[in-house]
């Protein structure tokens, strides 16, 4: 059992006991070392050490050219083999070597870089890992995992920080594509086309997409993370949570799926774990005001009575800095103050009017929404409220200003299986809607979402 390589990173510069290491990421053994690089020489010491005792099985020291690396890490991993062989029951050391990824060393520590930086979610930190994986694409167009960073990059913009999720949609598209064409059995391209189509609504290319990520036996934890995502997306949180902890298991330091983790809890009324999780992630450094951990906090604050703070949480997810996430934060400000006050009620209905004017009789709604999120999402706070006239009524508006090949971004489709959207989802008015966003051919085909019935092509919430 080796957990991912995205687990290390969080103990990187913590000075943190092997064996509390090794609890956490339920193994007996931890490999650490350094690296020195002079030049063009590196040097690594590496150790083997039994978590139990502190005891070493096995040190070394390397002394290579940087032209050597490849070679360097398969010696690593043949002397690592060597020293646990008994407890890998003579597995052949062939097993544990692969084909370097790309010939060009530059290139392979320039998308090393991008890699640790996508692992810490933040705008800044996902525009700087794209650099060092075009950078290493320039010296190596074939190099096939850093088309991957580039697509898993752009859909954590996208789905994650609500950044431009049309472009980015189409920019992760492009990257995938050009690393199934070099390797039609790379488990994370399928992973990133997944989520994509999962942005655009196309609900069933999606989950064949999921489907062939997983088919293809992946232990790297974005293509769990991915499915996990696309589950709830879907309805299924039973099977969302099912893949959350997969991820966990894979890797039990990575906050990012310590995250998802947390939000799967939420969305199923497991507030002490979603909690306890949503911590843990901000411990190993995932920004507590991005998603998912955002919505975690602001419904745990829901709950409890605390609407400003839930508010307040809510907002800071969104990108202020677009209009129609601008006008959704209004809403979110407007309906939390609301259930604070019931007075204000009337004041936040009538803001709808204003917010989102419907279009004048007798003419057609523009088509002019790219990102048809943070209008739905408008929506789903009106039926917060026990507004769902309103709710309904800016929802299908919203739909109608759909523009072509447009995107739901990430929080839309995820919300909509939120507890406190469950009213909403029991109106009868719930299929017509979930119909328009192309969500009644994925249940007829893959089973109803959960807590509903769908018989004789009708569904039915509870």
């Amino acid at each position: 059992k080796v957990p991912a390589r995205t687990s290390t990173f969080a103990y990187k510069g913590r000075n943190t006991d092997i064996r509390q290491i090794a609890k956490d990421l339920g193994v007996s053994t931890i490999l650490e070392g350094s690296v020195r690089a002079a030049g063009k020489r590196i040097r690594i010491t590496a150790q083997l050490i039994n978590a139990q005792d502190g005891l070493h099985l096995w040190s070394e020291t390397y002394d290579r050219e940087f032209t050597d690396l490849f070679k360097l890490q398969e010696d690593l991993a043949k002397a690592i083999v060597q020293a646990l062989q008994v407890n890998l029951q003579g597995a052949a050391l062939a097993s544990v070597t692969q084909a370097p990824p790309t010939q060009d060393v530059e290139a392979y520590q320039l998308y090393l870089r991008g890699w640790s930086l996508r692992a810490r979610v933040s705008e800044q930190n996902e525009n700087r890992a794209i650099d060092y994986f075009q950078q290493a694409l320039a010296r190596d167009p074939r190099f096939v995992r850093a088309y991957v960073g580039v697509g898993i990059v752009h859909v954590n913009l996208a789905l994650l920080l609500g950044r431009r999720p049309f472009e980015h949609a189409a920019a992760a598209e492009r990257a995938a594509r050009e690393a199934l064409a070099l390797d039609p059995n790379i488990a994370l391209a399928h992973a990133i086309l997944s989520g994509v189509n999962d942005l655009r609504g196309n609900r069933l290319a999606g989950e064949a997409h999921n489907l062939a990520a997983l088919a293809l036996g992946s232990t790297d934890e974005p293509v769990h993370i991915t499915s996990t995502g696309h589950q709830a997306r879907g309805g299924h949180l039973r099977n969302a949570l099912t893949e959350a902890r997969r991820t966990i298991e894979l890797a039990p330091a990575d906050s990012l799926g310590i995250g998802v983790l947390a939000s799967i809890n939420s969305m199923t009324g497991r507030e002490a774990e979603a909690l306890k999780y949503a911590d843990l992630a901000v411990e190993l450094a995932y920004p507590k005001d991005s998603e998912p951990l955002a919505s975690v906090y602001s419904d745990a604050a829901l709950r409890a009575g605390r609407f400003a703070e839930a508010a307040e949480i809510a907002v800071k997810a969104l990108d202020v800095s677009d209009p129609e996430q601008a006008r959704t934060a209004e809403v979110i400000r407007l309906v939390h103050a609301a259930l604070a006050n019931p007075g204000q009620r009337a004041s936040a209905l009538a803001a709808q009017q204003r917010l989102y004017p419907p279009p004048v009789a007798g003419t057609p709604s523009p088509a002019d929404l790219t990102n048809v999120g943070p209008c739905l999402e408008s929506s789903y706070r009106y039926a917060l409220l026990g507004a769902n006239d309103a709710a309904y009524a800016l929802a299908n508006q919203c739909m109608d200003r759909m523009a072509p090949g447009a995107v739901y971004g990430g929080r839309s489709t995820v919300h909509l299986w939120r507890p406190w959207l469950r009213p909403f989802r029991q109106d009868s008015r719930f299929q017509a809607l979930a119909t328009r966003m192309g969500y009644m051919e994925y249940w007829q085909q893959y089973g109803q979402p959960d807590d509903c019935d769908l018989k004789s092509g009708k569904l039915t919430c509870h």
